[in-house]
């Protein structure tokens, strides 16, 4: 056991690292409420409340800092939730991209979400892609109906058919028919 006493634990190098290192598989246990990380001002402080929730906050003064998490070596950042937990984002706006706000998912606390890309010149394109060629489903709940307001469909063809912007499409019906009499254009058809 290392008994400090309120002293301090440094390198004898300048600017020299301090190296905690257990043997083998052993741990490194920092066996406290709140863990500081940075000068005396606590850049940043790691919190756990006793009940596994764990809190990574910075400064709450006028220079709070901001919390990056990021990888050297370019490789992915998974957040992977345990058995059926969530990963919850807890803001009403969600930034995706860099600085410029590539793009972002805004919710209004009502359950309805948007996303959008920037508003400047560049606004870029919302693209909604399987890598594996399989469909993508838009379901609406109940008798929910799917709207779009604005619509441009291979260049002008929904399977095959061409629709004209001042014409109806030459497609054709091969039976018609009605339980009663069917109004169109001033005549009746039965």
């Amino acid at each position: 056991n290392l008994l400090l006493d309120g002293n301090s634990l440094t390198s004898t190098d300048t600017n020299g690292n301090v190296n905690i290192t257990p043997a083998g598989t052993g741990d490194v246990n920092l066996g406290a409420d709140t863990v500081m990380i940075g000068d005396d001002d606590a850049d940043a402080t790691l919190t756990t409340q006793g009940t596994g929730d764990l809190t990574l906050s910075t400064n709450s003064g006028t220079d709070s800092g901001t919390i990056v998490i990021a990888d050297a070596a370019n490789n992915d950042i998974t957040l992977t939730p345990n058995g059926t937990g969530n990963v919850n984002l807890v803001a009403d706006t969600v930034v995706v991209g860099d600085s410029g706000a590539t793009a972002t998912v805004t919710s209004n606390g009502t359950g309805d979400i948007t996303i959008s890309t920037n508003s400047g010149t560049d606004s870029g394109v919302i693209t909604i892609t399987d890598g594996t060629n399989g469909n993508i489903a838009i379901t609406p709940d109940g008798s929910g109906e799917v709207d779009i307001s604005k619509v441009d469909i291979a260049g002008g063809a929904i399977d095959g058919t061409t629709v004209g912007a001042a014409s109806a499409s030459t497609g054709a019906f091969t039976t018609l028919s009605a339980t009663s009499d069917v109004t169109f254009n001033g005549g009746t058809f039965v």
